[in-house]
């Protein structure tokens, strides 16, 4: 009869010690992915504080930081509103663009799955005004101007000035007619 106990009472410390060694396993577990993801957002902060600077040294003006894009879709015919949030809108030489940084071995490559999506996802939330978009790899540093050319945005092929300057005249000749 005590050989029965001693049996019931080892399988009964065996499932307990297996039920507390799986707990303390997956405490590990999280403690670890929590560092994890610590880090990787330690790194992005870094990164983000350091693009700043690398940026106005190589002569962009900061237009804006963390710019929101409102933008549209469709869904089952019904228009849906959404935010994006670029890192920086920026000027060099008379020409305006949209700045996303990265950090970390996959996220600075243009044909990462998630990175393409989302410099994608800007190329078409993106004012018309803005002329181009950067990828900022804060591993390197490099700066790379991506394009999508099969989604180009239509765009006037004359300049803006040309256009100001054909409204002044026919403003003038409306005037002139008139008077």
């Amino acid at each position: 009869m005590s050989s029965n106990v001693n049996r019931h009472l080892m399988m009964l410390c065996l499932a307990g010690g297996a039920l507390a060694l799986s707990f303390v396993v997956l405490r590990v577990r999280a403690w670890i992915e929590a560092t994890r993801v610590r880090r990787r957002l330690r790194r992005g902060v870094r990164g983000q504080r350091r693009a700043r600077t690398y940026l106005e040294e190589r002569g962009f003006d900061i237009l804006a930081e963390e710019h929101e894009l409102r933008a549209e879709m469709e869904v089952d015919g019904e228009r849906v509103a959404y935010t994006l949030r670029i890192d920086y809108l920026v000027r060099r030489r008379r020409r305006t663009y949209g700045v996303e940084v990265k950090t970390g071995e996959q996220a600075v490559d243009p044909c990462y799955r998630a990175t393409r999506r989302q410099l994608l996802e800007y190329s078409q939330a993106l004012p018309v005004a803005v002329d181009g978009l950067l990828l900022l790899d804060m591993e390197q540093p490099r700066l790379m101007e991506v394009r999508f050319p099969a989604l180009r945005r239509r765009r006037s092929a004359l300049p803006a000035g040309v256009w100001l300057a054909l409204g002044f005249v026919m403003g003038a000749l409306a005037w002139a007619l008139l008077a």
